[in-house]
């Protein structure tokens, strides 16, 4: 068939988390072989398609990387590929590369298998499988070995678990999860071979359908423990090896140490759960996990962090993509962690004794534990009985709680002096609704107060006291009335409330705001005049609602804003009620580091301060305008960091046709 056959090659979206359900142990033995295609022959068989995974790589593409977390399949997927249509080559090989490779020996096997001097002769297809590659430089070097002269559709397959290697590599694609259909085409494999022939898929199997429902998207490596969950193992077995914790292991002993105790701390969250990025950060910073860095912001350093996590494919990013309060336009706002890769967290957590997760069925287990560190409630009220109040080693060894779902038992908390993290979560607290100050009055030692979608309605006066916290997360609440200057403490560093505003808050005063100089990210829906704003000098991150009623007060509000040097993301929605055209643009200044604009309000032309040397780091931009000209259009394509732009406008005086390549569009 020969090389022009060979665009029908792979094409995928991404490794996600389905497609090591095909995990094997050999690739080497001739009756193994046979198994494997026919075990993988159901996503091969789907991947027919347009998103199938060897659909891509064609003249233009000639390396395609496969990314994703330790366990998932991509070298059973890859060597299945590799299988079926190497014969439409006529040289190939399929190289493991691993943590520690040799340069020098994977050279020589990928000569050995392509044959080189018949290669370079006669200019040969080859197709080359690089399996498990770790390092950028590992993958540069093996590139260099293949003669880069040789244009007969030569294409290339890399397997790796860092998003780093695969960017420097070639294009990168995620993997589909198999259909219900082919889900069960490769369990029936699985159980009697030749394809699941023998049995009829179209009559109802019940205990096939608990089996398949109860494995999901785990791979291979986990049926074991599934199996004896459901029932039909025997509870005196020994625990077979598991192949997936030594797999993970590989990804996790190659992390810094710092990321490796960030990583662990994800394992306090509810599996499943959405882990929005800026709380996740904050407490990053107050566990003490951030490491400083000369000249950068330390939330700015933990963002690293995070998204060198969801670059090693050990977190999934989450985009957001619609308008909220705590909205990031287009951007990725928090990540999941992957059923396999959770209980891997957890596993090492409780060697590490990192923290200790309860639910209703594991209060007993209390007793039993070595001195909590930090400990997560997770369905389930706080306490369902007074026999923990005895419990001296919980009270006083307790330094976070996370997660807790109330009905009762709020004051219970009194007791953990040593608490550094309160997060009290997405629940109701009945009788009241509002924290009372014998709750917290005496934790003098916390950092973090979190209330996220509780509908509090109040705060307390003692909250001031507490001279050594730093973040106070209120969003989603209902607080009825403004607090007073003395009601929050003045170190704060991060505060975000929201305020119920057919309450009494909506007659009251915000300037008390400007007394929190230390704050560095300020989320706020009072709808008022700011004129104490421009006192907040280390403020980084301001998303609020401002109340408008002139051009006057739009020049006051950009005036404060233009002093927040170190301000990075602004994001304002304007209130007014004749909701006109202001203006206004002639008063925008904004400050230089800016790298996120998002204002609700219609300018009636573009900002001046709005171009390529005014904002040199803006990378989102969300605006809109009356009209639009030539060179606004010249200044945002001269944006060198500009990502993203959302330009509503309701009439453009440019002439597009004016508007070259040059000028940043392409």
């Amino acid at each position: 068939m020969g090389h022009n056959s060979s665009p029908s090659l792979f094409r995928s979206e991404y490794v996600e988390h389905h497609s090591d359900d095909y995990k094997t142990t050999s690739l080497q033995s001739p009756t193994f072989k046979k198994k494997q295609q026919q075990a993988a022959s159901p996503l091969l068989d789907e991947t027919d398609d347009k998103k199938s995974p060897y659909s891509v790589l064609n003249v233009k593409i000639k390396i395609v990387s496969v990314v994703g977390v330790g366990g998932l399949g991509k070298t059973t997927l890859a060597k299945a590929v590799y299988d079926k249509y190497k014969g439409d080559f006529e040289c190939g090989a399929f190289v493991p590369v691993g943590r520690n490779p040799d340069s020098k020996k994977i050279i020589q096997e990928i000569l050995i298998a392509l044959d080189k001097e018949r290669y370079k002769q006669f200019n040969f297809a080859y197709f080359i499988v690089i399996d498990d590659v770790w390092e950028i430089q590992s993958c540069e070097t093996i590139k260099l070995a293949i003669d880069d002269e040789n244009n007969c559709g030569g294409r290339i397959i890399m397997t790796t678990r860092k998003m780093e290697v695969a960017t420097k590599s070639g294009e990168v694609y995620k993997l589909h999860a198999l259909s219900d259909k082919s889900s069960r085409e490769l369990f029936y494999t699985r159980m009697y071979g030749d394809g699941g022939s023998r049995v009829d898929n179209n009559k109802p199997d019940e205990i096939s359908n608990k089996i398949l429902k109860k494995c999901g998207d785990k791979p291979r490596d986990k049926w074991y423990e599934i199996y004896k969950t459901i029932g039909f193992g025997r509870k005196d077995s020994k625990e077979v090896e598991n192949t997936t914790t030594r797999i993970l292991s590989f990804s996790y002993y190659d992390l810094p140490l710092h990321l490796r105790t960030c990583l662990l701390y994800l394992g306090t969250f509810p599996e499943d759960s959405i882990i929005y990025k800026g709380p996740l950060i904050w407490r990053w910073v107050t566990e003490g996990f951030i490491r400083e860095e000369q000249g950068t912001w330390l939330f700015e350093t933990g963002e690293g962090y995070f998204y060198d996590l969801i670059n090693r494919s050990l977190t999934q990013g989450v985009e957001k993509k619609y308008a909220t309060i705590d909205r990031r336009v287009h951007d990725i706002i928090g990540c999941r962690v992957h059923d396999i890769v959770l209980d891997f967290i957890r596993y090492m957590s409780h060697e590490e004794n990192i923290f200790t997760i309860l639910d209703n069925n594991d209060q007993d287990t209390l007793s039993k534990s070595p001195p909590i560190r930090r400990l997560a409630h997770h369905n389930m009220t706080m306490w369902h009985t007074t026999t923990h109040q005895a419990n001296n080693h919980l009270t006083d060894a307790m330094r976070t709680v996370r997660g807790v779902l109330l009905s009762h038992g709020l004051h219970y908390i009194c007791s953990f002096t040593l608490l550094r993290v309160l997060a009290i979560e997405y629940c109701n607290l009945v009788g009241g609704c509002h924290l009372r100050a014998e709750h917290v009055g005496h934790l003098f030692n916390l950092r973090y107060l979190s209330l996220r979608g509780t509908h509090v309605r109040w705060i307390t006066e003692e909250i001031g006291g507490l001279r050594f916290l730093q973040t106070l997360d209120l969003l989603g609440s209902k607080i009825v009335e403004t607090p007073s200057g003395s009601s929050l403490p003045t170190q704060l560093v991060c505060l975000r409330i929201t305020f119920n505003l057919s309450g009494p808050a909506g007659s009251g005063d915000v300037g008390w705001v400007g007394r929190l100089t230390s704050l560095e990210e300020l989320l706020i829906n009072e709808r008022y005049q700011w004129k104490e704003l421009g006192s907040l000098r280390e403020l980084r991150v301001l998303n609020a609602s401002i109340n408008v009623e002139d051009d006057e007060s739009v020049r006051g509000f950009m005036d404060s804003v233009s002093h927040l040097d170190k301000l990075q993301h602004l994001e304002i929605i304007i209130c007014s009620s004749a909701r006109r055209l202001l203006e206004a643009a002639r008063f925008v200044l904004l400050p230089r580091q800016l790298r996120l604009f998002y204002v609700v309000i219609k300018f009636r032309k573009m900002p001046p301060c709005i171009n390529p040397w005014g904002l040199p780091n803006l990378s989102h931009l969300e605006i809109m305008l009356r009209d639009v000209g030539e060179q606004d259009l010249r200044n945002l394509g001269g944006l060198p960091e500009l990502r993203f732009l959302s330009l509503s406008v309701d009439q453009c005086s440019a002439a597009i046709s004016n508007i070259r390549l040059m000028d940043g569009y392409n």
